[in-house]
């Protein structure tokens, strides 16, 4: 794997010296207490911000990237140990994005280069055979085993509008990254104190990156600040949840049941709001298209989120609605002109309800911003019941234990 790298010495990726002459100074020789504070596995997924501190105006017009002073820079680093005990190899994939979402002026690039622990630099150069420093709709596709972190954005996505690139090394950037590693942990701790003892393969909790991403031939400095993203804490958090909505989601299925079973007759069925149990509906909906959304983008986890997805979905579609059946027919007049009359009806119920399902998503859309104030309008579901009991003069047309059950449940997630 290392084959083709430029010769590594125990103190840099380029034979790097100090002043005249490079020390020849081996890596056992550094004392333990020198590298005991920098961490041993630099493998993971950074998250943070760069900042321009050099951009030449003829560079940045020419090309369609580092438009603005500031942005957010994502990056995987893979070591692999290398024979001097320590020095690792490093390999990962850079991404510098103008904004927090993905948009089609994403920069991607290659690096490999060396992570030397004794003084916790990392030193990366640009892997001109494997990937480019292109924007993407410019940037050839990498290496699939690369792309395993959903942050960096889907391989499809960079293959879908990918011509190959123009190899013209002398017409573009060529960047170099260096910095510091350090274990925010290992830092605070007393020196003077025997320090707790880390594996070799373990991942410290959180690790911090400061240095810099210098492009010399294109006048191009910015300065990186970034702290690792953990992950499988991410993951586990992730699980916890879906299982939650799922205990939630069959949790209503029973309430629902039991809702259904204590309005047996016409007489009761009339008493319940049609807009209360449509507005819960809704809400289920919005459920499940999230969830099942989320299983989408994030594969690893597609199972855990499609679970819960599926009961909110039966929720919805089978009992909530087959609920809203019963009711609108139970205030039908029994004598009804025609069974075209009877159809129109049902129509337009459901185009109501549809609609109101589509304006709500668009509604969301547009009001981002007040979407704690929706939420509460979404989630005032007792409100058209508690009109009807006023306005009807009706009394318990829902069971206690599904009042207190459905209020439980409903807001479990939103305080979640």
């Amino acid at each position: 794997m290392c084959a083709h790298l430029p010769e590594v010495s125990a103190w840099g990726f380029w034979g790097r010296k100090e002043g005249n002459q490079a020390k020849e100074t081996s890596s056992s020789e550094i004392a333990k207490e020198e590298s005991i504070n920098f961490p041993r596995n630099v493998s993971g997924t950074y998250k943070g911000s760069w900042k321009a501190t050099k951009i030449m105006n003829s560079t940045n017009s020419k090309m369609k990237f580092l438009n603005k002073q500031s942005g957010v820079i994502i990056f995987q680093l893979t070591s692999t140990p290398t024979k001097e005990e320590d020095v690792q190899y490093i390999q990962g994939e850079v991404v510098l994005r103008e904004g927090m979402y993905v948009t089609s002026e994403d920069v991607h690039m290659m690096l490999e280069g060396v992570y030397i622990r004794p003084l916790g630099e990392l030193q990366a150069a640009e892997h001109l055979a494997l990937y480019g420093f292109y924007p993407r709709e410019k940037a050839e596709t990498p290496p699939q085993e690369l792309r395993t972190d959903p942050a960096l954005g889907s391989p499809e996505e960079a293959t879908a509008a990918a011509p190959k690139p123009d190899f013209d090394f002398h017409k573009r950037c060529k960047f170099k990254m260096n910095g510091h590693l350090t274990d925010p942990e290992e830092t605070a701790l007393d020196p003077e104190k025997p320090r707790p003892h880390k594996k070799d393969h373990e991942l410290p909790k959180m690790l911090q990156f400061n240095g810099t991403v210098v492009s010399e031939n294109c006048d191009i400095e910015l300065e990186v600040n970034t702290t690792s993203i953990q992950l499988q804490a991410y993951y586990n958090k992730a699980i916890n949840y879906t299982l939650m909505v799922t205990c939630i989601g069959l949790a209503q299925m029973l309430l629902l049941m039991q809702q259904i079973d204590y309005t047996n007759t016409q007489a009761r069925l009339s008493k319940v709001s049609l807009l209360t149990i449509g507005q819960q509906a809704i809400i289920d909906a919005y459920l499940c298209l999230l969830h099942l959304t989320v299983g989408i983008v994030m594969e690893h986890l597609f199972n855990a989120f499609a679970t819960a997805a599926f009961f909110e979905f039966v929720t919805f579609s089978v009992l909530e609605m087959r609920y809203m059946l019963t009711i609108w027919k139970a205030r039908q007049p029994a004598n009804v002109d025609s069974w075209n009359t009877l159809r129109r009806e049902l129509s337009i119920l459901y185009s109501r309800f549809y609609g109101f399902l589509l304006g709500g998503i668009i509604l969301i859309y547009q009001m981002q911003s007040m979407l704690r104030y929706l939420l509460v309008v979404f989630y005032s579901f007792w409100w058209p019941q508690i009109f009807h009991n006023a306005y009807s003069d009706v009394h318990k047309p829902l069971s206690p234990q599904y009042i207190l059950g459905i209020s439980a449940t409903r807001l479990a997630i939103p305080l979640y």
